[in-house]
């Protein structure tokens, strides 16, 4: 799962990261945590719709954890939000910007399993299907057939073992209707099945039927070791 903390207390930031490492953890999933230390430094950050969830302090200086969670709203739709606070005044508030839910500090480790469980249990699987419109047809395609989605020509060509499915919707929603923990946006014109990755280079993943697909250079080593750490997850749990 990805993660996005925005809070300008580093000792409450880094406690919030271990509870979630601890979480991913325990339900055998990987993670990967980004932190920012003000509400400017993640408006400003590329791909926001890459994170699953975002947990926003309430109480900054500069723009607020309510005012952020506006923006994103329009800027990443399909995330959840989770508001941190020192207090409960602003719940009714949060609840109007569908957020997931809020947590109190010190954040404790059951509160956050719930909201994030409840977060889960929303997310598709692979057994799912993705239903798309292709050619005017409603499609529905078996998530665990998807090898990746590149972006051409403004359309969306899904790869299947069964061939490929053209549809006008975008890449980014379309990642956020497949689970995160085992899709990556490794560039911003493909989105990647890992499980269909076998073998990595520094500039391409090479997938199982031959298909090279290009890593974002600029985030080359991140999305390295995020493939790195789902497959030894993956390994581990074999």
């Amino acid at each position: 799962m990805n993660f996005a903390i925005c809070d300008d207390c580093a000792r409450d930031l880094q406690a919030l990261r271990l509870l979630l490492e601890q979480y991913c953890q325990n339900i055998g999933s990987t993670s990967h945590i980004d932190d920012y230390p003000s509400g400017e430094t993640l408006l400003a950050a590329e791909n926001l719709t890459r994170y699953d969830v975002f947990f926003l302090d309430i109480y900054m200086d500069g723009l607020s954890g309510l005012q952020i969670g506006k923006t994103l709203r329009e800027l990443a739709p399909q995330s959840s939000i989770i508001f941190i606070t020192s207090s409960e005044e602003h719940a009714l508030e949060s609840y109007g910007l569908q957020a997931e839910g809020y947590l109190v500090k010190p954040v404790g480790f059951s509160d956050l399993a719930t909201l994030l469980n409840r977060r889960l249990s929303h997310l598709p699987k692979m057994g799912e299907t993705l239903r798309i419109i292709s050619n005017r047809l409603t499609l529905d395609i078996p998530i665990s057939q998807i090898l990746y989605i590149e972006v051409f020509n403004k359309k969306s060509l899904i790869h299947t073992a069964e061939g490929v499915f053209t549809t006008y919707t975008p890449l980014a929603k379309l990642s956020q209707e497949l689970p995160s923990e085992h899709f990556m946006r490794c560039h911003k014109s493909f989105l990647v099945n890992m499980e269909a990755i076998i073998s990595t280079g520094k500039d391409a993943f090479l997938l199982e039927d031959g298909t090279s697909i290009p890593i974002s250079t600029r985030e080359s080593k991140r999305l390295r070791e995020l493939y790195n750490d789902w497959f030894w997850a993956k390994a581990r749990r074999s």
